[in-house]
């Protein structure tokens, strides 16, 4: 095998790859689901990996599926743009909507790659990457949580945070989150937010007694509306 088909194999498992103002499919989805169910990465991951769906309950599965079809139903519409960028690094290209006219999205966000040359053929093996566009993505996660305003005007219920993170009680935006859930939420490599915080170009962590690097979750909404 080769070494593009290994890194697209276990992508989810190490660094994701990052493209400057785009999210990697599966992380898109991430964020979209930590928004409307509370599921991070890990379990949306896992959600497409064979062997993994033993481990993620059927409520959360169908949450998260019928998020995929969601983002994917926006992107055949024109509502999100998508790109793609050859394993190893490439100048970004668009993904014409016509090319998510799919009847089953499953293996395109199991994979977050396609050949762009044949993409309605399952069996095609992958040369790209597909990427989100980040102001597209979160216009519609906005237009969701606009949707799920309840009609007499209440506030809507606060969502509690994923599993796993340091979630505390009151609005969404108090919380702590940790690297998995930063690195979707920002779509950035480990690395890369490393040496933004060494630069003094990104939000820094939280101090908190033992190994443990958080950082709060209202911070980094800030800085994802006003990048530096």
């Amino acid at each position: 095998m080769n070494q593009g088909l290994m890194e697209q194999e276990d992508y989810w498992r190490r660094e994701m790859p990052t493209s400057p103002g785009r999210v990697l499919l599966i992380g898109a989805l991430a964020r979209m689901c930590l928004q409307r169910h509370g599921h991070a990465l890990d379990r949306v991951a896992l959600t497409f990996d064979e062997d993994g769906t033993i481990f993620v309950d059927e409520p959360a599965r169908s949450q998260i599926l019928g998020a995929a079809r969601m983002l994917g139903e926006a992107c055949a519409a024109g509502d999100v743009a998508t790109h793609v960028r050859a394993f190893g690094g490439s100048v970004p290209s668009p993904l014409p909507p016509t090319a998510w006219e799919i009847d089953d999205f499953e293996q395109r966000f199991a994979s977050s790659a396609i050949d762009p040359s044949r993409p309605f053929e399952p069996g095609a093996v992958p040369t790209h990457w597909i990427f989100v566009d980040r102001s597209g993505l979160e216009r519609l996660i906005r237009s969701e949580a606009t949707t799920d305003q309840p009609a007499d005007g209440a506030a809507p219920p606060v969502r509690e945070g994923p599993e796993g993170s340091f979630g505390q009680a009151g609005r969404q935006s108090d919380r702590y989150v940790r690297m998995p859930e930063l690195q979707t939420m920002t779509g950035l490599s480990r690395a890369t937010i490393y040496r933004r915080i060494e630069s003094g170009r990104f939000p820094g962590k939280v101090p908190m007694d033992g190994n443990v690097s958080v950082w709060r979750e209202s911070e980094v909404a800030d800085w994802i509306a006003n990048p530096r």
